[in-house]
């Protein structure tokens, strides 16, 4: 729902401290600041947001609405992984955890990982060939898509 209608509410408070929140709303700038807001206020300590449409040039400020959240949330939550159009984040404190996670876990293993950096915080990228990808894309889209375990 809109995070200006939640904000308060009892159903957020009782559901509070979220382990994953994962934005993917609005695409209006305002709207990505209100629900970035609102999930760093209700997320736990070892917490991930997962910002939808990251760096997609369909919905531009998406991405300046992450980065004006991280620019001002810089000394509590910074970014640990990127992927095609997702961007994952934590608290500080979690970086390196969820970071090293990511770079070696052997469920992502036939995935490449690269280390980027962004606002000088150390980030995993992570890319899928265009193959993989379109792969994934028929075989999801026919209903087929636990088949993509077989390749992974």
């Amino acid at each position: 729902g809109n995070s200006r209608k939640l904000d308060g509410s009892s159903e957020l408070q009782q559901a509070s401290p979220l382990r994953f929140v994962s934005i993917d709303g609005s695409h209006e700038l305002d709207l990505v600041a209100s629900d970035a807001d609102l999930a760093s206020r209700t997320i736990t300590d070892f917490g991930v947001i997962c910002f939808d449409d990251f760096c997609n040039p369909e919905f531009p400020e998406v991405t300046l609405g992450v980065f004006d959240f991280l620019r001002s949330a810089h000394e509590r939550f910074v970014p640990f992984a990127i992927t095609q159009k997702k961007l994952f984040v934590c608290k500080r404190e979690y970086h390196d955890f969820y970071s090293s996670l990511v770079a070696h876990s052997e469920l992502l293993r036939r995935i490449e990982r690269k280390s980027i950096s962004m606002n000088g915080v150390p980030v995993v990228l992570l890319r899928q060939s265009f193959m993989e990808r379109a792969r994934y894309e028929v075989l999801a889209r026919s209903g087929f898509g636990g088949l993509n375990n077989l390749f992974y």
